[in-house]
């Protein structure tokens, strides 16, 4: 069994590798976020929100916010791993869609209740949308695109994150 102090110590370390996840990728969720809303508008102030392909964009908007995301993780970052990396590009879309899905909600609630009207007619009836829920599914919507994402970008840093392992064994 181990002492007490090497538990709270691993735990506070542990707190201390995930709040520096967090504390580099912030930034590049906060644009992510914030693009993501631009377009929104865009197309909600042009009249192409009924078009749900159009949607799709907001993935490729967030590739490259997710591929310097997880560079500036893997350059900064002192103990560097293939999961901590593939977190950090999680991290950063779960902030960007947090945000997204946080303005959608008041943005629904109070400035447009129009679309909120067309949302709920043209979903499922089974849903019976509300401001809340259409949060709650951009937050799954973004938790999925950010698994994948993160996987699909990680392949191009396995070898960065190779290297960088391989560095820390020998000094």
């Amino acid at each position: 069994m181990k002492p007490l102090s090497t538990s709270v110590n691993e735990s506070t370390e542990s707190n201390l590798k995930s709040s520096e996840i967090i504390r580099i990728v912030l930034p590049y969720a906060f644009v992510g976020g914030i693009l993501i809303i631009l377009y929104f508008l865009i197309m909600r102030f042009t009249g192409h929100y009924q078009i749900t392909g159009l949607r799709s964009l907001n993935y490729l908007i967030m590739i490259p916010v997710i591929y310097f995301a997880i560079k500036a993780y893997i350059s900064k970052a002192h103990d560097r791993s293939y999961l901590k990396g593939f977190l950090s590009g999680i991290s950063t879309y779960l902030i960007s869609y947090s945000l997204l899905s946080l303005f959608m909600i008041l943005y629904l609630a109070f400035a447009d209740p129009v679309l909120m009207t067309y949302l709920y007619n043209s979903a499922y009836p089974e849903l019976q949308l509300t401001p809340v829920g259409v949060g709650a599914l951009l937050i799954g919507e973004g938790i999925i695109a950010g698994l994948i994402t993160s996987f699909l970008i990680m392949q191009n840093f396995k070898d960065d994150i190779r290297k960088a392992a391989w560095c820390h064994k020998i000094f």
